[in-house]
């Protein structure tokens, strides 16, 4: 397989998205306990941010 063409991106975003906040998965979830935890998780990044997800 070949693939060719130009691949652009943002250096300085990657380095502030290594360099942000990260979060560590909890082990041993069942699928439905790490759907949830991804939803909580996702409503507190944004209500700190502000962004209004999950509202409604």
């Amino acid at each position: 397989m070949e693939v060719t063409g130009e691949v652009n991106f943002d250096l300085a975003r990657m380095k502030r998205a290594v360099a942000g906040p990260h979060r560590v998965m909890p082990s041993g979830l069942t699928r439905e306990q790490f759907r949830q935890w991804m939803l909580d998780d996702a409503k507190t990044v944004s209500a700190r941010k502000g962004s209004g997800f999950g509202e409604g």
